[in-house]
C-alpha cells in the first residue's frame, strides 16, 4: 500500500492501493509491466478505460504527460492518465515522467482534456479540441508568462 504524502503532496485516494518499490515509492500500473513484450495488458487498459498510473476507471477529462514537441501537435505516445494521477506523479516521480514522455528535453507538459482519440496510423492519441497546457520541471509547474517568453523567442 502506498504512503498517503510524499514531500507534503497529497497522494490522490485512487493511487493508495498501488504497491511500492524497495526505496519505498509506488509501482504505477504501466511499470508493473514494463518488461512484458505482450501488449495485452496495454490493450486491457486501454479497452477498459484504465488509468495508466492508478488502474482506476478514467473520467471523461484525461491528462496525457508529453514532451514540448507532442504538445504542440497534440499527438501524445503516453495513455491516458487522470488528472489528479498526472499532477501526483509530475510532482513527486520525475523517474515515471522520463517513462511516459522518453526523449523530451528534461521538462515536460501536461495536456489535460475531455476531446481526445485514438490514432491508429500513430499508435498513440490526440487532442481533437481544446487542451489545458502546463509545463513542468523538477515537480514545479513552469509559470505561464515563462513559457509565452520562450514560445516567442523560439517564433510559436
Amino acid at each position: 500500500m502506498a504512503n498517503a504524502e510524499h514531500d507534503n503532496n497529497k497522494m490522490p485516494e485512487s493511487m493508495r492501493r498501488l504497491s511500492l518499490d524497495g526505496a519505498g515509492k509506488l509501482i504505477p500500473v504501466f511499470m508493473e509491466h514494463a518488461d512484458d513484450p505482450d501488449p495485452t495488458w496495454k490493450l486491457s487498459l486501454l479497452a477498459n478505460r484504465l488509468c495508466a498510473i492508478s488502474g482506476e476507471k478514467l473520467g471523461e477529462t484525461v491528462s496525457f504527460i508529453c514532451t514540448p514537441d507532442e504538445a504542440e501537435l497534440k499527438s501524445y505516445r503516453s495513455m491516458p492518465i487522470r488528472p489528479e494521477c498526472a499532477d501526483y506523479i509530475l510532482r513527486c516521480r520525475p523517474d515515471v515522467v522520463e517513462l511516459l514522455a522518453p526523449g523530451g528535453p528534461g521538462f515536460f507538459v501536461s495536456h489535460t482534456t475531455d476531446n481526445y482519440a485514438f490514432n491508429p496510423s500513430k499508435m498513440g492519441f490526440e487532442a481533437t479540441g481544446g487542451v489545458v497546457e502546463r509545463f513542468w520541471d523538477e515537480g514545479k509547474i513552469i509559470p505561464d508568462e515563462i513559457i509565452l517568453s520562450l514560445k516567442t523567442l523560439m517564433g510559436r
